[in-house]
């Protein structure tokens, strides 16, 4: 069961259920650790110096070492949906695109001319430094496999370019033909429809994907800009021309990512357990469940004090879907609750954790919240208690329900309405 907090101020008194309050949370019991590799909330367990990381029987399934992440998918329906949306701005009317041309022209006509002088000087430069600087950056860092993903990307972002550009006159016309090859003030000469050195650049890069430098990143965009900007005060190129060379370039190399796969960023099983020593829980036996939740994997253990319990791994290659689900939450229930989901891990984690430890202040039976770990910069884990014998509610089947059973569950909701926390 999730639990989302919410401000008891807001909450009307429930019923008197007859049972004495409990005693608010003794905050001396909990440890709460903070520094730059781990953040935590656990038990004060008691130290045991024969626990041993080797020791640990370690029962998981292997993970791929690539995996294709929904991201990218989602990355390249919305690049698909930009470009949809340039084709359809140059479709609907000249007046349109030229409007927006001319705004972009004088734009870049107010450049100081110093700028324009030292472009036009390195144009032919940036057109050869670009693909050489990029592909020596990932041969130096080794990057074998997504060297040779991005470079066949850059080639087919290329050659379709070059294969637009030729045939232009041939498979579109009207308005959209004079938005993309009729720059402002450049009479009767058409300029090309599509640009290969911008898609070529672009896909090579969106294939790297995160796997490139920052100063890569700013190198590149920066001289891509540059170049762009003489590419428009010359009148070689349309705005409308140049930006779907650079969605095209984008969408080709997201799809090759997709396509090949990416490193597998989930964290080894060992990794989680080292984690979780760190604050306390100490596993002796760990064993990865076969059906994964919507956050990540899920693990049974036991600890070295024989507590049963279930560890959830907010795993990063389950980020997006998550993002998603949170969206579709927030349209279907903002209005219940006074606070909109956390977007990070560490906001999820600290959502769940909170309600669950004032519950179990409150006497509210749910289980024991043992540790809140990050187990590295993108990856999280939470582990409750897991009481033997504990079987979920749709285990049973409507006659094993006893009435006495479901007043019984209804009476703790009702309690943990009273105290300010709603369920869902």
């Amino acid at each position: 069961m999730r639990h989302v907090d919410r401000d008891p101020a807001t909450v009307e008194p429930g019923p008197d259920t007859g049972e004495p309050e409990p005693e608010e949370l003794d905050t001396d019991e909990l440890v709460i650790v903070a520094d730059a590799d781990v953040t935590a909330v656990s038990r004060t367990l008691p130290d045991d110096e024969a626990w041993q990381l080797d020791r640990v029987q370690i029962d998981d399934r292997p993970e791929p070492p690539r995996t294709r992440r929904t991201s990218d998918l989602v990355r390249l329906f919305a690049t698909l949906a930009a470009m949809g949306l340039v084709v359809l701005t140059g479709t609907i009317g000249s007046g349109t695109t030229e409007g927006l041309q001319e705004d972009i022209t004088t734009a870049v006509r107010n450049v100081p001319a110093l700028v324009v002088s030292l472009l036009a000087t390195l144009n032919n430069l940036i057109v050869l430094a670009l693909p050489i600087y990029v592909v020596a950056d990932l041969m130096i860092r080794r990057r074998w496999r997504v060297l040779v993903t991005a470079l066949g990307a850059s080639a087919i972002a290329l050659v379709g370019a070059r294969l637009f550009s030729e045939f232009a006159d041939e498979l579109i016309e009207g308005p959209l033909l004079d938005a993309l090859t009729v720059p402002i003030g450049g009479g009767t000469q058409r300029t090309a429809a599509a640009f290969g050195i911008f898609a070529g650049v672009v896909a090579l890069m969106s294939s790297e994907g995160q796997a490139a430098r920052t100063r890569t990143r700013v190198v590149v965009w920066a001289a891509l800009a540059g170049l762009a900007v003489l590419f428009l005060i010359d009148r070689r190129a349309t705005p409308l021309a140049l930006l779907l060379s650079v969605l095209g370039g984008h969408a080709i190399g997201v799809l090759a990512r997709y396509v090949v796969g990416t490193e597998n960023p989930r964290v080894p099983t060992r990794q989680i357990v080292a984690a979780l020593a760190r604050v306390g829980v100490r596993p002796v036996r760990i064993v990865q469940l076969a059906e994964e939740s919507d956050l990540g994997r899920r693990f049974e253990l036991v600890t070295v004090e024989g507590t049963n319990a279930v560890a959830q791994v907010f795993d990063p290659d389950r980020r997006t879907s998550q993002l998603i689900a949170q969206l579709t939450r927030i349209a279907r229930v903002r209005a219940w609750v006074t606070r909109a989901p956390g977007w990070s891990e560490r906001a999820q984690v600290q959502q769940a954790a909170v309600p669950v430890l004032m519950a179990r202040a409150k006497g509210i039976c749910t289980p024991e919240l043992l540790a809140a770990v990050e187990v590295d910069e993108r990856t999280m884990a939470v582990v409750e208690e897991r009481p033997e014998g504990l079987r979920l509610l749709s285990g049973f089947t409507a006659e094993a329900i006893s009435d006495e059973a479901l007043a019984h569950v209804w009476r703790e909701v009702r309690r943990m309405h009273h105290v300010g926390i709603a369920h869902e």
